[in-house]
């Protein structure tokens, strides 16, 4: 694995983080369940990122 693929995974979470934000700001009451989704998902793809890095 290169930093290229540390880089995309890292902007993979913070796209999702940022829809998960956004989406308070366009529905409401707020989807929960999407929201929380996106959240988690933003983080296993920051963990992704970090054991990548660690390996290298």
């Amino acid at each position: 694995m290169n930093n290229l693929d540390i880089s995309e995974w890292i902007r993979f979470a913070q796209t999702d983080y940022d829809t998960a934000r956004k989406m308070g700001d366009l529905f409401k009451p707020i989807p929960l369940e999407i929201a929380c989704f996106l959240c988690q998902q933003s983080i296993e793809k920051i963990l992704k990122a970090y054991i990548l890095e660690s390996v290298n």
